[in-house]
């Protein structure tokens, strides 16, 4: 389940994330201009976890029948059927739920179901998947339009546009702390680099990426740790809390993988756990994390030393992953 999880939140997150504030486009995207107002839907299938989680937050819960498989959050969203992966879907699992309108993040697929969606009859909106502060703002507008509710999207956009001023603040003139994002994948420990969506996060926290010599994620070693001595080790702790700011124990986290030299890098690293559904997703939540980070990394949030001694029995860093378990059993 955990990995089930891992590899439907990276199918949503693409390849991509930028700089607070930088323009993007997306050459697979393809985003469907929308009229001036439209009429608001009834039956609506959303595909993708930010376009769910936008749906949700301008109040449409009503109108939606099914989502997909990364949509985890909000928890109402996992009672929801769910229609697969949205990447790798059966047509007909959407078309049997009769939507009249179905929004979908960049990358539906496979090409086929895609072509048999647009083939339908029924109204096929392909939103760009959220990337930077301007796509997020793009979404949600359009979003907005299509379901009706271009008075909740402008009130969304302010409170994010506030948040992200506030980091911005925060940020300002300081110097960036050295960080590594590190996720379990295929059995091996490995780092996000240059263009993933946790490299993103951690330039849109104004922290600086030790691995962005090289992009997507690779499996890193205790010696390239040692080496880097970051400032901050993020784990990926696979939890549907939406906390950011607890720290995992790190002692646990050295354990499960094996990295038992990363003692040494002393009480100078510290350890940050971050919630997978959270961090990897640019959506309504985005200002919030974001700014909760920037807290961590500037000295305003508690954080756990890579030295502390384990309590007598120490939890694992990675929690179980009920929000999947959930969905798969609204199925």
């Amino acid at each position: 389940m955990k990995r089930l999880l891992i590899l439907a939140l990276l199918s949503v997150t693409g390849a991509t994330a930028t700089a607070l504030g930088a323009q993007v486009s997306d050459p697979h995207s393809q985003s469907t201009a929308a009229p001036a107002t439209a009429t608001a839907p009834r039956r609506v299938v959303t595909l993708g976890g930010p376009i769910t989680e936008i749906a949700f937050a301008l109040g449409a819960e009503e109108a939606i029948v099914a989502t997909d498989r990364t949509s985890i959050h909000p928890p109402r969203a996992q009672k929801l059927p769910s229609v697969g992966v949205y990447r790798a879907l059966a047509a007909e699992s959407v078309l049997a739920l009769k939507p009249d309108k179905i929004l979908a993040g960049s990358g539906l697929g496979p090409p086929a179901a895609a072509r048999q969606l647009r083939d339908s009859g029924t109204p096929l909106v392909t939103v760009e998947n959220p990337r930077d502060e301007p796509t997020l703002h793009a979404a949600i507008a359009l979003l907005g339009r299509e379901l009706g509710r271009e008075r909740e999207a402008a009130a969304l956009s302010a409170k994010l546009r506030a948040q992200f001023d506030e980091v911005r603040q925060l940020v300002a003139g300081k110097p960036a702390p050295r960080v590594v994002f590190l996720m379990g994948l295929g059995g091996q420990l490995s780092a996000a680099g240059a263009g993933t969506q946790a490299d993103g996060a951690l330039t849109l926290a104004g922290s600086k990426n030790i691995f962005g010599a090289f992009r997507g994620y690779k499996p890193v070693s205790e010696e390239a740790l040692l080496a880097a001595a970051p400032d901050f080790i993020l784990v990926a702790t696979h939890t549907a809390t939406g906390d950011v700011s607890a720290p995992p124990d790190p002692q646990a986290f050295l354990r499960r993988r094996g990295l038992r030299s990363l003692k040494l890098l002393g009480a100078k690293t510290r350890f940050v756990g971050v919630d997978m559904g959270e961090f990897l997703i640019i959506g309504p939540r985005a200002g919030a994390t974001t700014l909760k980070l920037a807290n961590i990394f500037f000295g305003t949030a508690p954080t756990t030393p890579a030295t502390t001694p384990p309590p007598a029995s120490a939890p694992a860093a990675s929690a179980s992953a009920p929000a999947v378990e959930n969905k798969e059993a609204a199925k």
